[in-house]
C-alpha cells in the first residue's frame, strides 16, 4: 500500500524525473503522459493551467485562473488524503508553470505537506504574500528551488526574487535554492540528483 506520494505538474505532454520503473498515468482531462514510479512513491501528472500574460516583475497576472488552478490541486490533495495518503507524506512540485502553481498552492493550503519542488519557476501573485499565507499549514515546509543560470524564458532573476520572497513567508532555513551553470529552461542530471536527494530526505521509507 502506498504511504507517500509525489504530485508533479508540468505544462508539457511528457516528462521524466529521477529514477524508477516507467508507468503510464492519466491527466484529469483524460490525456495520457509518461510518469515514473519510485518504489512506493507514486508520481502523478495532471493538467492544471492558468494564462501567462507576461513574464516581467510588473506583468499583469491571471488572478482568477491561478486561484482556480490552485483550488483544483488542493482538491486533488484532499482526495489523496481520503485515499489514505497522509498530507505530510505528499511532496508537491512542478516545472515552470507547474512549479509556480505548486508554490502558490502549497503556501495557501491548510494541508501540511512534506515538501515543495519548484523548478525553473516563480511565485505567482507574489504581492499578495505574506497575507495570502496567513492560514497556511506550510509555514515550516521545506522547499527545493532549482533554476538554470541561462534560462531565457524564466530568467534566473525570477528564481532569486522568489527565493528571497519565500524567506519572508516560511522559515528561511527551509528554503534551498540551487542554480545550474549553462542550463536553459530545462533540466540536467545534477538537478535530477538534487531532486531525488530532497525527496528521499522529505519522504523517508515508511
Amino acid at each position: 500500500m502506498l504511504c507517500r506520494k509525489i504530485l508533479m505538474f508540468h505544462s508539457l505532454e511528457r516528462f521524466a524525473i529521477v529514477q524508477g520503473n516507467l508507468i503510464h498515468v492519466s491527466y484529469l482531462n483524460t490525456r495520457t503522459t509518461q510518469g515514473w514510479f519510485l518504489n512506493d512513491r507514486c508520481l502523478i501528472c495532471c493538467c492544471f493551467r492558468f494564462d501567462i500574460i507576461g513574464l516581467s516583475p510588473d506583468a499583469q497576472e491571471d488572478d482568477t485562473g491561478i486561484k482556480q488552478a490552485a483550488e483544483n490541486i488542493k482538491a486533488l490533495i484532499d482526495q489523496e488524503v481520503k485515499n489514505g495518503i497522509p498530507a505530510n507524506r505528499i511532496v508537491l512540485g512542478g516545472f515552470s508553470q507547474g512549479g509556480a502553481l505548486s508554490l502558490y498552492t502549497a503556501l495557501t493550503s491548510n494541508q501540511k505537506l512534506a515538501g515543495i519542488v519548484a523548478l525553473s519557476c516563480w511565485l505567482p501573485l507574489r504581492t499578495s504574500f505574506p497575507q495570502a499565507a496567513a492560514n497556511s499549514a506550510n509555514k515550516e515546509v521545506s522547499v527545493l528551488q532549482c533554476h538554470g543560470e541561462s534560462d531565457p524564458l524564466v530568467p534566473l532573476m525570477f528564481g532569486a526574487m522568489t527565493s528571497e520572497k519565500l524567506k519572508t513567508i516560511i522559515n528561511p532555513a527551509n528554503v534551498h535554492f540551487k542554480t545550474y551553470p549553462g542550463l536553459a529552461h530545462s533540466s540536467c542530471n545534477q538537478e535530477m540528483t538534487d531532486i531525488k536527494q530532497f525527496i528521499d530526505k522529505q519522504l523517508p521509507p515508511c
